[in-house]
């Protein structure tokens, strides 16, 4: 019988698409739905009869989501394989990594850097989910949690294989109260959710190759970031951006704990240009007013990107 909290995720970047890695990263997890889908044709001819004809594999589809809180190092794997590139710098007794999205392809067959995804279900074998892109991230802040990361998967193939033996990294995952956020250079302390997502839009391309799994991992469309949130209602400062269609820059810190003597573990997203699509300051009822809002990030051209991520701990490099 399989229990959840024998299972384990493990993963590990590919040196190609097509070439299938063993996990050597494990990551503490709340939730995966990593699945092989084969969908089923069935054949239209009619054959005298009231049933459907016979039915033949079609083309698979492999991936799902992962569900994980968010630690300090491990999330610079995940942040590595949305972004498809990863820059560090050593200052005295820690790293600085910084995290853009890349601006050209990783190679023909693969948008994005490959990796392969071990999941063992405490079940006797592991599956090696793999050729599997991180085409989309969702950071939750909210306030009295432990903050989340959900990792979304467009791979490629699948295939038993014996499990391996995890070994995990301290816990030092970032909380609520470790969360800071800036509008337009101005500290926010109103806000008591927020929520970032990113989308890369992938998909798995199949050709007449004689194979029933896909033979690359292309983008189909324009790369995308939102935001949402929920603030106090206090002034008409963020009600005017909304209206006037503002760009505002936002930051979000998150400052850990101590990882050598004077520096902590540091999270920030920075987006140079966010700008409202929604900012509906409507009164529920009694009580607090404060607004679910929606928007969006632009390309800054000053900046040369929609986002960037920066990193601080003790890891050498992703």
């Amino acid at each position: 019988m399989a229990v959840g909290q024998r299972g384990h995720v493990g993963f590990q970047f590919q040196n190609s698409y097509g070439t299938v890695s063993s996990a050597n990263v494990y990551t503490p997890f709340v939730s995966e739905s990593m699945q092989e889908k084969i969908p089923r044709i069935v054949a239209e001819g009619m054959r005298s009869r009231y049933e459907s004809g016979p039915r033949f594999a079609g083309f698979k589809e492999f991936g799902g989501d992962l569900v994980t809180e968010i630690h300090p190092i491990l999330i610079g794997y995940l942040l590595k394989g949305w972004c498809g590139i990863a820059s560090g710098a050593l200052t005295t007794s820690h790293y600085t990594h910084t995290f853009n999205p890349r601006t050209t392809d990783w190679d023909t067959k693969a948008a994005l850097p490959p990796l392969t995804m071990e999941v063992y279900r405490d079940n006797g074998s592991g599956m090696l989910y793999y050729d599997q892109c991180i085409n989309g991230f969702t950071l939750d802040y909210a306030h009295g949690k432990l903050l989340k990361a959900t990792w979304s998967m467009i791979g490629g193939n699948a295939q038993k294989a014996v499990k391996t033996t995890a070994s995990y990294y301290p816990g030092s995952e970032f909380t609520w109260n470790q969360v800071s956020v800036s509008l337009g250079g101005n500290a926010v302390s109103g806000i008591s959710q927020l929520t970032i997502k990113g989308d890369n839009a992938l998909e798995a391309k199949g050709t007449l190759d004689g194979s029933l799994v896909p033979a690359r991992i292309l983008r189909n469309g324009v790369r995308k970031l939102e935001i949402s949130g929920t603030m106090i209602l206090e002034a008409d400062t963020q009600l005017d951006a909304y209206r006037a269609g503002t760009a505002q820059r936002l930051v979000a810190t998150v400052t850990g704990q101590a990882v050598n003597s004077g520096v902590n573990a540091v999270f920030t997203v920075d987006i140079p240009s966010m700008i409202y699509t929604e900012y509906p300051d409507n009164i529920g009822g009694p009580g607090l007013v404060e607004v679910s809002w929606k928007a969006e990030a632009d390309y800054n051209e000053g900046s040369g990107t929609m986002v960037t991520f920066t990193l601080v701990n003790t890891k050498t490099s992703y």
